[in-house]
């Protein structure tokens, strides 16, 4: 049975059939997005390594800061 539509909607449908990878249920999981715990845990970890890191370098700055606090009041006080 053929069902009277404009002439724009099997192209359309076509496009967007090709454009979704041949799917047409985009709440199937990938091969992309399944992981497994153990790449889950690895990425988690990296992450935290990483954000260390930047706490590692923030405390560095604010320690020096801190030190050239200090100087500035001896010198002030000796003034």
């Amino acid at each position: 049975m053929i069902l009277a539509c404009s002439r724009f909607t099997l192209p359309t449908a076509l496009a967007a059939l090709c454009l979704s990878g041949g799917k047409l249920n985009s709440h199937e999981p990938t091969a992309t997005m399944i992981k497994t715990p153990e790449e889950s845990l690895a990425e988690i970890r990296a992450a935290n390594e990483a954000l260390i890191a930047k706490q590692k370098a923030a405390l560095q700055r604010l320690e020096a800061l801190q030190k050239e606090a200090e100087q500035l009041r001896i010198f002030v006080k000796r003034s």
